[in-house]
């Protein structure tokens, strides 16, 4: 979870604490429960985002990088099938689409023939 969530868990954290505390009051043990449902449930998603020493995880950042490296080795692999079958080449750059997935989508449906001469 991103700085901005993390800071709305932490104040409804507050906010379910002090409604605790008046069903814990008042003897409302069916708004109690609820809200230490609620608080177990946020807690346990701040714990989640947390690393080693409980930093910040950085997850999005590492699949943003795997996802740019994916990326620049498929255009490389089709730079480098160019240089044997510009065909080919052009094929993939109009078929895969290198977005959040990458995906293998043809303008037209392909039989391939994968047999060596």
């Amino acid at each position: 979870i991103d700085d901005q969530a993390r800071r709305r868990y932490a104040r409804r954290i507050v906010e379910l604490d002090e409604r605790a505390t008046l069903a814990a009051h008042h003897g409302d043990e069916a708004t109690l429960e609820t809200v230490r449902a609620e608080r177990g449930w946020l807690v346990g998603q701040l714990r989640a985002s947390a690393g080693l020493g409980h930093r910040t995880r950085l997850g999005a950042v590492g699949e943003e990088k795997a996802r740019q490296a994916v990326g620049a080795r498929i255009r490389y692999a089709i730079k480098r099938i160019d240089e044997v079958c510009p065909d080919l080449a052009d094929h993939l750059r109009r078929s895969i689409d290198l977005g959040v997935h990458c995906r293998y989508d043809p303008e037209v449906e392909v039989c391939w023939d994968v047999r060596t001469s």
